[in-house]
């Protein structure tokens, strides 16, 4: 008798140990299944364009160079935000000057001009002059208006300079900029 009730707690350890049967688990669970839609939309606020400066042809130095554009930076911003009430940004930055190998060139950009598709309008504007480094970024205009939906920047060749370093190689150089448009959402 002893070996029968050990055999019956052991058979009753056994099954509440074992998982249950894999049509219990579907019959106990169930499934809803709705639809989730995404719509994907064009920012409100963007760069339309952007003209990079140019730059002529110049002598090697054994000395560091400050050099001048020979064409303007333009950047063309489109804003159809409806609360119009926040600025935007527009951020500045050479990350690389190279011709196969990289070099350190130092990028100024004074003040540029703000225009406006609307004639009259008042645009609250805070143009900047930068003196950037490799690869920091720095803000050049900060704007907004409540009508406007073209904006113009123009920076003037006269006010756009390369420092470059003494000794660079002959050759063709290739620089990257990047421009950058912030949205800086308003906060209730």
């Amino acid at each position: 008798m002893k070996k029968r009730i050990e055999f019956v707690f052991v058979g009753l350890l056994l099954c509440l140990l074992l998982p249950a049967p894999a049509f219990a688990q579907e019959v106990s669970g169930e499934e809803d299944q709705t639809p989730m839609n995404v719509t994907i939309v064009e920012s409100p606020i963007k760069l339309e364009k952007v003209t990079a400066p140019t730059f002529e042809t110049y002598q090697k130095s054994a000395h560091e160079q400050e050099i001048q554009a020979t064409g303007d930076l333009l950047i063309a911003v489109r804003d159809q935000r409806e609360n119009k009430k926040s600025p935007w940004q527009l951020t500045y930055q050479l990350s690389t000057f190279t011709n196969g190998q990289e070099y350190q060139v130092k990028v100024l950009l004074g003040q540029g001009k703000l225009s406006t598709d609307q004639s009259g309008e008042v645009v609250q504007a805070t143009p900047q002059k930068i003196a950037a480094d490799p690869n920091e970024t720095a803000t050049i205009l900060e704007a907004y208006s409540s009508q406007s939906t073209k904006y113009y920047y123009q920076i003037e060749k006269q006010r756009i300079h390369l420092e470059l370093p003494a000794n660079l190689p002959v050759g063709e150089f290739v620089g990257q900029q990047i421009v950058t448009l912030l949205n800086t959402p308003e906060i209730d």
